[in-house]
């Protein structure tokens, strides 16, 4: 080809470059650039401005980043930087580069114009997002389904974590998740792929990097008491004996109560020295213990329970008789006074809404949780939806809600129901409860209420195609995952269901249990039976603690007719206690 020797005047008025050459930066171009982009302009744009692109600007560049380079500043100076043509140019340039470089897959810099290029866009190019998204996510995406072509990937959670799988950190994944979710939906199964992937990648990274953990870590200041080893010696030799669980000077006591006993000897003590008086149980001490729990507010059921604790100890280190009977009047005083106070549980019980409202509430939930953006809201609002009516009807310990699917709760779907003793039941069931009780290990097994069916889909679908329910229920009972996950699909700790009871209702999850006593032991001995089948207790004496003294006033037929009508489980008496027991 013969190189070019036009000076800057023959440019101006070549045909080739009349779509620029009335710019008034023409003068102001290096005149090898000029050459460069009317060579680009004659042989490959068909010599018009609109007639580069960026296969045209690929073709003229070849393996060479000079040419686009000259081409490139004098598009800038005549045409603009923001020019489509301009664009195509430092497209082509950023290809290249990307191309010809080591390590370009940790150092993209591609344009938008060089990545949506690919044939692989061809699928997605006309979604309004690519044109939007930022940058890094575009690269991330593209980077991902080249890797898919070159190795035979597809979208699964594999697939994503052997994508970064030379690398450390999760950020990748965690920038692909977000341009997948504005390229497709939040709820689309590559996403969820991707966030399990993302997941699993930090998990990893976090025990690799985990600090190995230390036994002299400080302990949280006490305030209102001494640590345990700060007793007195012959006290904490009586303790230790009773946590042995050997008899002295009295009946063995179990270990949860030899712990309210050791917390209440620490709380006098501290008590004693703030009143600069010895360690000791006396009057005196007993008086300013007193007086500190009256400070801090402290209800008159609760003082009664610490002054007996006290007394036992007493008892144990064998003080005088006319010590433990003034301890024993302190108790009766404190316990006639706690009869008139209303119960915490009466209260909470009192502004807890009825199951109307709550189901109300998770319904408005489980509204929302579509149109929420933020995935790990998106999340929370799914298992808050699922937590209220769950926790309503099936009121468990907090330490049974770590509940796992293909475990703790199995589907039924087409099966025979006499396979689950289930062939009476008119209605169809879909979820079956199957789980031992961590406090008394007993067993609280049996269909779980229709009515509750939507919010666990909800749980497994969280947005995503109902035609893909059956096979995500599938997949996550084989995979035995938490039924209430965070958002990054692990387990929530013990204390998090009743948490967000709290957060909806102001108060926790446990205060379900008074209801389900209340409302069925308005119904009489066979309703009490149902609810402590329903709350897997075993003894009447508990079902009494649990009723809230208001049940008096409350008729049979509205808590029949709540019941039925809430939780949609039959309007008559038998079918009720039927379908609890």
């Amino acid at each position: 080809m013969k190189k070019d020797l036009r000076g800057r005047e023959a440019l101006q008025c070549a045909p080739e470059l009349v779509d620029v050459a009335a710019s008034p930066a023409f003068a102001s171009v290096k005149l090898e650039d000029l050459r460069k982009l009317a060579e680009l302009f004659r042989n490959y744009s068909g010599g018009t401005l609109d007639g580069i692109s960026l296969e045209s600007a690929t073709a003229f560049g070849g393996s060479s980043r000079h040419r686009l380079q000259g081409a490139q500043r004098a598009l800038r100076a005549l045409a603009g930087v923001d020019h489509p043509a301009t664009c195509a140019v430092a497209a082509a340039l950023s290809n290249l580069a990307a191309a010809t470089r080591k390590g370009s897959r940790h150092r993209d810099d591609r344009t938008r114009e060089a990545i949506l290029h690919e044939s692989r866009w061809n699928t997605f190019r006309t979604i309004d997002a690519t044109l939007c998204m930022p940058l890094n996510q575009l690269r991330a995406i593209d980077r991902f389904l080249a890797f898919c072509e070159t190795h035979g990937r597809g979208a699964e959670t594999d697939d994503f974590l052997a994508f970064v799988s030379d690398q450390d950190s999760s950020m990748l994944l965690r920038i692909l998740r977000g341009g997948l979710e504005k390229l497709l939906t939040p709820a689309h199964p590559a996403v969820m792929a991707a966030e399990q992937a993302r997941s699993l990648k930090e998990a990893d990274r976090y025990r690799r990097r985990k600090p190995e953990q230390t036994q002299d870590g400080e302990a949280r200041p006490l305030e209102v008491s001494v640590p345990r080893n700060r007793l007195p010696a012959d006290w904490l030799r009586v303790l230790d004996i009773l946590l042995a669980g050997k008899r002295y000077r009295g009946k063995k006591l179990a270990p949860k109560t030899v712990k309210s006993m050791t917390g209440a000897a620490c709380q006098l003590v501290w008590a004693a020295r703030d009143s600069g008086l010895p360690d000791e149980i006396s009057l005196d001490t007993i008086e300013a213990y007193d007086r500190a729990l009256e400070s801090r507010g402290v209800r008159a059921s609760s003082r009664a329970i610490l002054f007996a604790s006290l007394r036992s100890l007493a008892k144990r280190l064998g003080l005088a008789d006319e010590l433990l009977a003034d301890l024993r009047d302190l108790v009766g005083h404190y316990e006639r006074e706690a009869k008139g106070d209303m119960k915490v549980k009466e209260s909470r019980l009192a502004d807890l809404p009825d199951l109307q409202a709550i189901f109300d509430r998770a319904n408005k939930l489980l509204d929302l949780a579509p149109k929420t953006m933020d995935r790990r809201k998106r999340t929370t609002l799914y298992v808050d939806s699922a937590a209220l009516p769950f926790l309503s009807l099936i009121p468990l310990r907090n330490h049974d809600t770590c509940l796992l699917w293909g475990q703790h709760i199995l589907y039924i779907g087409d099966e025979d129901p006499a396979d689950w003793g289930l062939e009476d039941h008119d209605e169809p069931v879909f979820y079956y409860l199957d789980l031992r009780t961590s406090k008394t290990d007993s067993a609280l097994s049996g269909p779980l209420s229709p009515i509750l069916t939507p919010f666990l889909d909800a749980l497994i679908l969280r947005g995503q195609d109902e035609r893909m329910l059956p096979d995500l229920r599938d997949a996550i009972m084989k995979a035995r995952a938490p039924v209430f996950p965070k958002s990054n699909g692990a387990a929530r700790n013990v204390h998090s269901l009743s948490g967000r009871w709290r957060k909806h209702l102001g108060t926790g999850s446990i205060i379900s249990r008074t209801r389900i006593h209340t409302l069925l032991g308005a119904l009489g001995e066979h309703g009490t039976r149902a609810a402590l089948a329903l709350c897997a207790q075993r003894s009447p004496r508990t079902a009494k603690w649990y009723q809230a003294e208001s049940l008096a006033g409350r008729r049979m037929l509205e808590s029949q007719d709540m019941i039925a009508g809430l939780i949609e489980m039959g309007t008559e008496e038998a079918d009720l206690l039927e379908r609890l027991s």
